[in-house]
């Protein structure tokens, strides 16, 4: 597990446990809306989920290429990506997937936990 994964799972986890409901029948409804959000990601980024899931790399020098001295992201960097030196263009993909994943797997446990209050 990378750093950079763990920073992003942390910030969506930071975003998210800020707006729980409190009422159980209410957090039920917001876990369960918070389980699409994996989902909402695969398919933004469908081609890319698609080739890195399944192994490929036929594309490696598409996504993987470390990024050139005058390249411009083309969403603004954090600053644990901002270093041209050591990212390639596609980085915040790999790490949104693999953050989303985790984060997934967190709501699934979190939603039985609601569910088994009831």
């Amino acid at each position: 597990m990378k750093i950079w994964q763990l920073i992003q799972y942390y910030t969506i986890l930071a975003e998210v446990l800020l707006f729980v409901p409190e009422d159980t029948e209410e957090q039920i409804i917001y876990w369960k809306d918070e389980l699409k959000r994996y989902q909402r990601f695969c398919e933004r980024n469908e081609k890319f989920v698609v080739y890195y899931e399944t192994g490929c790399v036929h594309m490696d020098h598409v996504y993987f290429v470390k990024v050139a001295p005058d390249w411009t992201p083309t969403q603004p960097p954090t600053s644990y990506d901002a270093d041209k030196n050591f990212c390639s263009s596609h980085d915040h993909l790999v790490r949104g997937l693999l953050a989303n994943k985790m984060y997934y797997d967190f709501v699934k446990e979190k939603l039985s936990l609601v569910k088994n209050e009831i």
